[in-house]
Formats: structure tokens, C-alpha cells, sequence
């Protein structure tokens, strides 16, 4: 029984070696085959520096690693580089190289990538012009490559940039040193997703107000995802932005043009000290010369589609109690600050939206402003 062991465990030293010496040897031919292949799923194209094979990276499991990846659209994008990163490895099952069944993908990790989403006036987007639609054919056809399936344990992303510019709705998103992982069981259908995002600075522009400027974030989350139907329930989770935390709950599926969106959030901590971080200008370093009191409530909700030429309805509770702030370069502080206000939009468009302020007061240098 030892020899047969030490046999077996002798062929699989051997194939491990033995598959990056293939590798190395067909590396221009494997290389141009995963460039073709790709570039035949998308309506696109993808190129990359070099290519080269880790057995130790993520033991036993093979990592074929891609550097200096660029995606590039086609049409209208042709120019444009929707994405680039430094490096794009993917974790491979190397039981599932050997067994001459599907190719298992375990792992996607993105190293410092850069991506470029744009929604144009006209309703055309260079991330869904990407996306090949497969005419059908009566002739069958038979493909003779081997197939790959995703077993994702795990989603990652190392240092990204993200820029969203959404033309037809004048809205602008900046994400600055992105780390992200996502791990969960991703071949069922049915599976929990838990997620760790931090931002080292986020930027949200609306219209013509700036209404997050350069603010650090981080959030946990834990999702039940079901594939079948594209749906995102929420479960456990925190955000914070700056130093202000909140919670959802509720759902968001996609749908084949649009999201259906189903969301509440509530603050999680009541100090007026959190939601000041959130003022565009005031960064993190700025909050601890500001001498705070009083007490904030915060809620509200995000329902229905979000489609290109829809929005969602949505309200935003903001109260205020015997608040006050002390800046140095004040020479007084800003004492009694009252404040109701709902933010809303019950009527699905852009022109429906309502700021209701019902209560207003503060005293500076002990005037009365309301």
C-alpha cells in the first residue's frame, strides 16, 4: 500500500512540473488561442502583454496570470479603453485539468484595474455594447474546446479605479483606490455572497450638485444571491461613509433593461458628529477639529425600476436635536440647531422632486437664524 501511494503521489509531482514545461513550450500558440476565444464571446476585444502559469500561487490549484489586460469596445467605443488592468489571474482546479471534464474557474483577481463605464444621451452604453448577442442558426454546431465552468469561491479586486458617466441623467461617479473581495459558493444558484469593500475616496455628482466629494468608504455585507432570478437579497451588513454608518434592507434584481429596486436604510449610530463628515470639503482629518453635540435620526427607502429613462421613487428623513458644532477658526460655536427636512421622489422622473423642510433654526453668535 505505501509503494502505490508513493506511485501516485510520484505521477502527480510529475503532471504538476510537467504542465508548465508544456506551458512554456506552446506559450505564444495558448496565448493567441485565449485571445481569440475571448474576443469571440465579446462584442470587443481583449489583449494582453504576457501570460505565464503559477503552481505555487494558489496551491494545489493552477494560476494563469495575465498582465497589462485591455478591453476595448467596437463602433460608436472603438476608441474608447473600457477597462485595463495590470494583472488578471485566474485560479484553475487542476483536478479538473486531469479529468477531461470541464475546467473549473476557482478564483478572479484584478490587480490595480481601471474601468471606464459611459451611458450616452442617446441611451447607448459601451458596457452593454460589449455584450454579444449569439445569433441563432437551424445548422448545429459542433465545438470541439473544452468547457469551463465557473466554480467561483472567490471575486477580487486590488487597488481599482472606477469612473461611471451617465450623459442622459448628468450623473458622475469616481471610485479611487477600490479594494474589494466577494467569496461564496458561486456554482449553486441559490448562495450567500460575503462581501468587504473599502474606498479610499468616492466622488457622486447629480445634476449640478456635488453631493459626495473625495469621502472614504467601507462596507460589509452578507447577500443571498439567486442566480435564477437575479436577485440581491440583503442580510447582514454595514456602510460607512466617513464617519457615518447606516444599514439596509431589502432586495435589488436585475432585470433584462432595468434594476427593480426594493431598499430601506436606517442610521446606525445617533451622534450629529457622523452625518458633518459627509459635507462636501470635509474630509476625514477635518472631523476631528470640529467639537460636536446633539443627536440625528436618518432614514428612508429606494423603490422601483431604474431604467434609462426611469428612476426609482425614493425619500430621505433627516432630523436634527439640540445639535452644535465648534470649528477653531470660528470665533463661536453654532449652537441649538433644529432641523426637519424629507428629501423625495414619489413620481418616477427627474422633475418630481420634493424638498420638504419643515423645521430650520440655529444660533450663531447668539442670532436666531430660521
Amino acid at each position: 500500500m505505501k509503494k502505490v501511494l508513493i506511485v501516485v503521489a510520484g505521477i502527480i509531482a510529475i503532471i504538476l512540473v510537467a504542465i508548465p514545461i508544456i506551458f512554456l513550450v506552446f506559450k505564444d500558440e495558448i496565448r493567441t488561442s485565449a485571445e481569440s476565444e475571448v474576443n469571440k464571446q465579446i462584442n470587443g476585444s481583449i489583449s494582453f502583454c504576457d501570460l505565464h502559469i503559477s503552481i505555487l500561487r494558489d496551491f494545489p490549484n493552477l494560476t494563469i496570470v495575465l498582465e497589462d489586460v485591455v478591453v476595448k469596445g467596437k463602433g460608436e467605443f472603438a476608441a474608447d479603453t473600457l477597462a485595463r488592468a495590470n494583472e488578471l489571474n485566474i485560479e484553475l482546479k487542476t483536478s479538473s485539468l486531469l479529468s477531461g471534464n470541464a475546467v473549473e474557474v476557482k478564483s478572479v483577481n484584478l490587480v490595480r484595474p481601471v474601468i471606464h463605464l459611459e451611458l450616452l444621451k442617446d441611451g447607448n452604453s459601451n458596457y452593454m455594447s460589449l455584450i454579444k448577442l449569439k445569433a441563432s442558426s437551424a445548422e448545429p454546431t459542433h465545438d470541439t474546446t473544452k468547457a469551463v465552468t465557473l466554480a467561483l469561491d472567490e471575486i477580487s479586486i486590488e487597488d481599482g479605479q472606477l469612473y461611471y458617466e451617465d450623459d442622459l441623467d448628468n450623473l458622475y461617479l469616481r471610485v479611487d483606490g477600490l479594494h474589494y473581495s466577494g467569496k461564496g459558493d458561486f456554482k449553486n444558484d441559490v448562495f450567500d455572497l460575503e462581501t468587504k469593500t473599502e474606498i479610499k475616496s468616492l466622488t457622486f455628482d447629480y445634476g449640478a450638485v456635488c453631493y459626495l466629494s473625495q469621502k472614504q468608504v467601507w462596507a460589509d455585507m452578507i447577500l443571498s444571491v439567486d442566480m435564477a432570478t437575479q436577485k440581491y437579497t440583503l442580510k447582514e451588513n454595514t456602510i460607512q461613509i466617513n464617519h457615518f454608518k447606516f444599514g439596509l434592507d431589502g432586495a435589488v434584481t436585475m432585470l433584462e433593461n432595468a434594476f427593480d429596486i426594493d431598499l430601506n436604510f436606517q442610521t446606525k449610530e445617533t451622534a450629529f458628529k457622523n452625518i458633518l463628515s459627509l459635507i462636501p470639503g470635509v474630509f476625514m482629518e477635518d472631523i476631528k477639529q470640529i467639537k460636536t453635540s446633539g443627536d440625528l435620526a436618518f432614514d428612508g427607502y429606494v423603490k422601483g425600476r431604474y431604467a434609462t429613462d426611469t428612476l426609482p421613487s425614493f425619500m430621505v428623513n433627516v432630523k436634527v436635536r439640540n445639535a452644535m458644532f465648534k470649528i477653531d477658526s470660528l470665533p463661536s460655536p453654532v449652537e441649538n440647531i433644529q432641523l426637519d427636512l424629507i428629501v423625495k421622489n414619489d413620481y418616477f422622473t427627474t422633475d418630481s422632486l420634493v424638498f420638504d423642510l419643515k423645521e430650520f433654526h440655529v444660533d450663531m453668535m447668539n442670532h436666531p437664524i430660521h
